[in-house]
């Protein structure tokens, strides 16, 4: 069985996750020599709880020893998953405004319900005194 090579992986957090794998780097290990502040930042990177920026790639780049072609690769898998979440926010704003939509247009419907049912009770009343 082969080891994985670089073009494993689509997202950039599996490629540096596999490299410290393949060469036994430990969070603390990789934030040190890239000068972050410390692991929880890098497992927080890594888990994709914050984003990875494409200020961070230089270091990477650097650490894993990655060719120009590679570190090509590398940047436009980080952009490609900034715009992935970029994406995914817009399209969450988008049904959120649907949603507020809807429910206006429900409470703006449901008004003129009860509009029209008290305008019909009311000309009805009129109609039955007149009679």
């Amino acid at each position: 069985m082969s080891e994985p090579t670089f073009l494993s992986h689509d997202d950039p957090r599996e490629v540096i996750k596999s490299w410290m794998q393949r060469h036994d780097m430990s969070y603390r290990k990789v934030c040190m020599k890239l000068g972050m502040s410390g692991p929880g930042r890098l497992a927080n990177l890594l888990s994709g709880k914050d984003r990875f920026s494409e200020g961070l790639v230089p270091g990477f780049v650097q650490l894993m020893s990655l060719s120009e072609a590679e570190a090509k690769i590398f940047l436009a898998l980080v952009q490609l998953d900034a715009l992935s979440d970029e994406l995914g926010q817009a399209q969450e704003a988008l049904a959120r405004v649907e949603r507020e939509d809807q429910a206006r247009s429900t409470i703006n419907t449901r008004g003129r319900l009860e509009s029209q049912r008290a305008l019909a009770e009311h000309l009805q009343q009129e109609l039955t005194q007149l009679r």
